[in-house]
């Protein structure tokens, strides 16, 4: 199940923050890379949600971006918020590249899809995703394919949560994505039914 409390979504911010702060200050990574005792490319990955940073090295940036009490409040609070250890779920199931992606994606209030293919995977039923997966991956066995159904669907669960608000889903398909056949006739009168033009 998605979860807002996802530390790769908060560390993502906090990243984002930092980088803002960093460049209102006129300093650069390789100054702030020097202040914080360390290399330029962490200072990179962490500003790009990559690595972790601890509170105590956030205060040290802060001190050294001349931060205003308001900002630091809030980065700080991002930084400890970060430090916790729930986690999507399924995300064992996908790859490592992709990661990044879910974690934004269970945390977003908006999401605009335009899809020219097949049915996004928000909307997709169970036997339409199997019917993709063993297309894709037609050497995969039963086991992969459910572990890989399981967290397609469980990424629906940004559309259905209560805390925070669902998100809004706004999507522009492509003709060719509702009347391409994937499945058979059975799994495809489930995903086009809304979607037939009257006669």
């Amino acid at each position: 199940m998605a979860n807002r409390e996802d530390p790769i979504v908060h560390r993502i911010q906090l990243g984002s923050e930092l980088r803002r702060l960093r460049e209102a200050a006129g300093r650069t990574t390789t100054e702030a890379a020097e202040h914080l005792d360390c290399g330029q490319p962490r200072i990179s990955k962490i500003e790009h949600g990559k690595l972790g940073i601890k509170p105590d090295e956030v205060q040290l940036l802060l001190d050294f971006y001349g931060a205003s009490d308001e900002d630091a409040e809030a980065v700080l609070e991002l930084a400890a918020r970060r430090r916790s250890r729930t986690r999507l779920s399924y995300r064992d199931a996908v790859p490592r590249w992709f990661r990044r992606f879910l974690a934004l994606e269970s945390a977003a209030c908006d999401l605009r899809i335009y899809e020219t293919e097949c049915i996004t995977g928000l909307l997709q039923t169970a036997e339409y995703t199997r019917a993709v997966i063993r297309a894709w991956e037609p050497d995969a066995d039963d086991q992969e394919i459910e572990r890989q159904v399981h967290a397609r669907l469980s990424r629906q669960a940004v559309l259905t949560r209560t805390d925070p608000p669902p998100a809004r889903l706004e999507v522009i398909f492509n003709e060719y994505a509702l009347r391409r056949v994937i499945g058979g006739s059975e799994t495809m009168s489930v995903i086009q039914s809304p979607y037939q033009p009257s006669r």
